[in-house]
């Protein structure tokens, strides 16, 4: 009886969510700089990351205003053309629209 409950609520739970599937991968080759410090270090945060992926979406005409690495995605929140913001995946290095 307890598990046809949860199994119930599960499926409820599960038809009442939003679709949503997003699947982007980060190789980790698209990306990287050459400047060292006199340690020779190499001098990149994550700060400096988002700032490029921003700029990468700016020119490919997204009116980003914020971007994140997230789950091997870049996420952004873009500026709709009605002033509401939106929650944008995108796979990183080509900068398409991840779905």
């Amino acid at each position: 009886m307890l598990r046809t409950g949860f199994a119930v609520l599960g499926l409820t739970l599960l038809t009442a969510l939003p679709a949503f599937a997003v699947q982007c991968t980060d190789t980790g080759s698209t990306f990287s700089f050459t400047y060292e410090d006199s340690n020779g270090q190499l001098k990149i945060n994550e700060a400096d990351k988002n700032d490029y992926d921003l700029t990468m979406l700016r020119q490919r005409g997204v009116d980003a205003i914020r971007v994140e690495q997230w789950g091997g995605c870049v996420r952004a929140f873009v500026q709709m053309p009605d002033g509401t913001q939106e929650m944008q995946f995108f796979n990183p290095g080509s900068y398409t629209r991840a779905y």
